[in-house]
This record gives structure tokens, C-alpha cells and sequence, in this order.
């Protein structure tokens, strides 16, 4: 699993360490979470740290970007992101996480959906509930074959949608229709 955002509480990356640490507990050596990305301050981010020393099955890798980044998307099998941020927009660690050839396990929260379908890309689950992202958590370990359909789906819709050329060709469609407005 792997959470690839700023660590803010409502991006629900806390959540998802207890969720985790309750299905790993549950079934050892099942379950491995890599946390990537920064935090607001110092303090949280010693707190966090001590909150996971002492878990074998959970990893803080800091601020990652260029080979780094793709390394622990490419290990990855679930990109997690539960969160109820509320200037959340259409994060582009899903879309990454696409490409990477992972299944998403995220909620239903300001434009995600736009860019998700529960049970076609991964898991929907409730904003702030640890038990809801257990049991999401379960059912990916549990349905395997499963994930890797939804992983080989997301990777082929990353090449087929989501690409620069499709993205520069809406936004110049969106410029065109601005500029076509002051005319």
C-alpha cells in the first residue's frame, strides 16, 4: 500500500495507519504501507514518526519525486488515499498511481470520483472510518486476482486518457472557449 500525498489529518493518512496496523496484525507478513510526502510541521511529523517506529510493516520515506517516486509506485499494488481534505481537488497521485499500474482505494470526496469508479478502478470507502478502510484492506488481500484486473485496467486507462497531449488539448479547448467569449 502505499499513501503518496501531504501528510495533512484529513487526507486520512492516520486513519489508514491504524487500518493497516489492525489488518496486519491480523495477518502477518500480509501487508506492507510506504508513506511518501511532507508534513505541515516539525512536530507532527516526529509524532508521526514515533507512532511508527516500532512497525516492521510501516515505512516513511519523505519527499519523493523523480526515480524515487516512480520506484515505490512501480513496488506498489494499492495507492491509498482516504481523504475528506477540503481543498481537494482531483489528486494527480491517482492518476500516478494509474500509470504505476495500481488499484486505488480512496472516497468519495470533491472531484475524485470524476477521475474514479468504485469497484472498476478500486475501493471506495467511508470518509473517516478506520473499519471501512479495513475492510477494504481485507478484501484486496482476500480478492487478489481481482487487484491485478483493476491494476492492468488503471495502467491501460492512464495510456489511453490520461496523457499530456489529451490534457494540453482540454485545456486548450477551455482557452479557445474563453477566448471565444470576449470576442
Amino acid at each position: 500500500i502505499l499513501y503518496l500525498s501531504n501528510l495533512i489529518e484529513e487526507k486520512g493518512y492516520r486513519l489508514l495507519r491504524d487500518a493497516v496496523e489492525t489488518v496486519a496484525h491480523e495477518r502477518p507478513g500480509a501487508i506492507q504501507l510506504d508513506y511518501a510526502g511532507g508534513f505541515v510541521t516539525d512536530a507532527e511529523k516526529s509524532a508521526f514518526l514515533a507512532s511508527i517506529a516500532s512497525s516492521p510493516f510501516i515505512s516513511y520515506h519523505g519527499i519523493v519525486r523523480g526515480d524515487d517516486k516512480r520506484r515505490l509506485l512501480q513496488q506498489s499494488h494499492v495507492l491509498a488515499l482516504p481523504t475528506w481534505y477540503p481543498f481537494e481537488g482531483q489528486p494527480i497521485c491517482i492518476l500516478e498511481g494509474y500509470a504505476a499500474g495500481c488499484a486505488v482505494l480512496t472516497t468519495d470526496h470533491s472531484g475524485i470520483f470524476d477521475v474514479f469508479t468504485p469497484g472498476e478502478n478500486g475501493w471506495a470507502v467511508e470518509k473517516q472510518s478506520v473499519r471501512s478502510i479495513e475492510e477494504a484492506l481485507r478484501d484486496c488481500l482476500d480478492r487478489r486476482d481481482q487487484l491485478a484486473e483493476i491494476a492492468h485496467r488503471n495502467a491501460a486507462l492512464a495510456r489511453e486518457v490520461f496523457t499530456p497531449e489529451r490534457y494540453n488539448d482540454a485545456l486548450l479547448a477551455i482557452v479557445d472557449d474563453a477566448l471565444g467569449e470576449q470576442r
